[in-house]
């Protein structure tokens, strides 16, 4: 499997428009638990049907506005 990290608001969202239409995404989450009393999200990692072999890695802690993300995620036309 290829994977590539998305690491700036910018990325994020060129990647979430070229996805627009896909029918399912695969998303897996990663923590960090050090030095915190609650977990912090530490990586997103999304798999898009159309990209089979590709996984796409968000960074977090570099992606400020995730908005794109979590619209793709509450549309009902996306598994």
């Amino acid at each position: 499997m290829q994977w590539r990290v998305i690491d700036s608001d910018e990325a994020l969202e060129q990647l979430v428009e070229r996805e627009r239409d896909c029918k399912m995404v695969a998303v897996d989450t990663e923590f960090m638990r050090r030095d915190t009393y609650y977990p912090q999200v530490a990586l997103v990692q999304r798999c898009f049907e159309a990209d089979r072999g590709m996984a796409w890695l968000v960074d977090p802690l570099r992606v400020v506005d995730t908005s794109p993300l979590a619209a793709l995620l509450r549309d009902d036309d996306v598994i």
